[in-house]
Parts: C-alpha cells; structure tokens; sequence
C-alpha cells in the first residue's frame, strides 16, 4: 500500500483513533504513573483492549486509567506551541470496567475484557478482528498511534497531560543482533527516534490499509497487523506481536465459553 495523499493519511489516522486507547498504568508502585497504549477490538462474543504484557502487568484491575480520542477532528500540532495549548481540552483519564485478564508474559502481550457495549459510552469504535487482518509484506506502509513519554507535558502539581502521535513507517526484513525468525513476531522501522523515544506506544496496533477495488467513494479500510511490544534502540527497530498470536490468545478467554 502506498498513501500519499494528504486528506487520506488524515482520514486514516482519524480511523485508527477511534479503535486506541492510551493506558495509564502503574510503575514502581505508583499508581498511573506511566502511560502505554491499546487497541480496542472485537472477538466473537466480546470486546477487549489488547495491548503489551509488560504495560499491565505492575497494575492492579482498579488502578488502570484510560484515555480515548477527543470530539470532532484532530487539533494537529507540538504540545510546545502555546496557541495550540490555548485551544485544547483536557480530559481525565477514566475508569473501565474489566471482568477478566487474559496474558501472555513470553510473548509480552495481554487482554483486558471490558464491557461490550463501551462504544455506547465512550469515543471508542473496537475494531472487528477477522480472517482479513494479517501481517503485510516487507516494505508495506504501516501506521502506530501512541502516546510517547517525550511528548507528556507537566500542567500542574500531579497533572500531566499525555499526547498522541503517528508513526507512518514499513514492515522491514532487518532484525536486531540475536533476534531468530520467530512467526509469532515481525519488525517495523522506527524513524522518529531523533525526535522522541518510543516509550509509550507500548502495546499501540500496527495498523495498514488495504484499498478496495472499484470502490465508488474511498474510505479508510484498517487491518490490524499486531501489537508493538518493544524497542531496539541500537537498530531503531520496533518489534509487533503478530495478529495470529493476538487472535490465538483471545480465545483462551473465559467469556466465549459463558
């Protein structure tokens, strides 16, 4: 997939808004200290947010706080900018209900059950996880949205503001030193690393899009590719659980046999 079009990345990266979340989770003992991201999808009977292991792992069910796309379209530019500042709104982080957690610690990847109708209630769309999704070939454009900690701003005594980023870049057959083939995983180039380091889009989709032949109006058509679990600072190089493993630990969920 090639996108070129300004109005297409935008409407794309709108799309994908709606299927994040950012996680605030505890680090150290301290309760919502650190933040990491999720994607919202759906699986037969039940709605989860899939997102890293290790982003939930220091945190109990009622500590987690979450944060989902804002109204309207995107306000687009560096938090530094003080005219930007001036016209945004702040939302809290909010609490979810979360009925069981599926995990997967060896493959750093884990699924927090939440109600299924919690697009009635909040600006979330889950995504629709089916046979379609797959992970593109080497060189196929791809699309992370997440919530880099070099971009948090401090507001205030014990207020921090977190905000989200893109990261347009492609599927690469380079691996870091050490790193067999394994088809539970695959890589993607990370080119923002002069800008600001990853952390924080821990547990964030890889998402791409696949054109639709003949298809009268263009729309964003999403598929979810994996999950990103980690990052090699010496080869700049993001690894991605693969949707087969996100797809294979979802159904180990309690709730598709209730």
């Amino acid at each position: 997939m090639r996108v070129q079009d300004e109005a297409a990345i935008e409407a794309i990266e709108e799309a994908v808004a709606w299927h994040t979340v950012g996680i605030a989770h505890s680090l150290d003992g301290k309760p919502k200290a650190a933040i990491g991201t999720g994607a919202v999808v759906r699986w037969r009977t039940f709605v989860a947010i899939i997102t890293a292991h290790h982003v939930i792992r220091e945190t109990d069910l009622g500590d987690f706080g979450f944060f989902f796309r804002p109204s309207g379209t995107f306000l687009r530019g560096h938090p530094d900018d003080q005219s930007l500042r001036n016209r945004l709104q702040y939302y809290p982080a909010k609490d979810i209900a979360i009925s069981e957690v599926v995990e997967n610690s060896a493959l750093d990847l884990a699924a927090l059950i939440v109600p299924a109708d919690i697009a009635e209630r909040e600006m979330v769309r889950p995504f629709e996880i089916d046979s379609s999704s797959a992970v593109p070939s080497v060189g196929d454009v791809v699309l992370l949205r997440g919530h880099p900690k070099d971009l948090a701003r401090q507001l205030g005594p014990g207020m921090v503001a977190t905000f989200a980023t893109h990261e347009w870049t492609t599927v690469t057959d380079r691996r870091p030193g050490g790193c067999k083939p394994d088809a539970s995983e695959f890589f993607i180039e990370y080119t923002s690393a002069d800008d600001w380091l990853p952390h924080g889009f821990s547990g964030g989709g890889i998402w791409y899009h696949t054109r639709i032949p003949d298809e009268p109006v263009w729309r964003p058509n999403l598929g979810l590719a994996g999950i990103a679990t980690a990052y090699f600072s010496e080869s700049r190089l993001i690894r991605a659980v693969a949707i087969d493993a996100v797809r294979q630990l979802l159904n180990q969920s309690r709730v598709q046999d209730q």
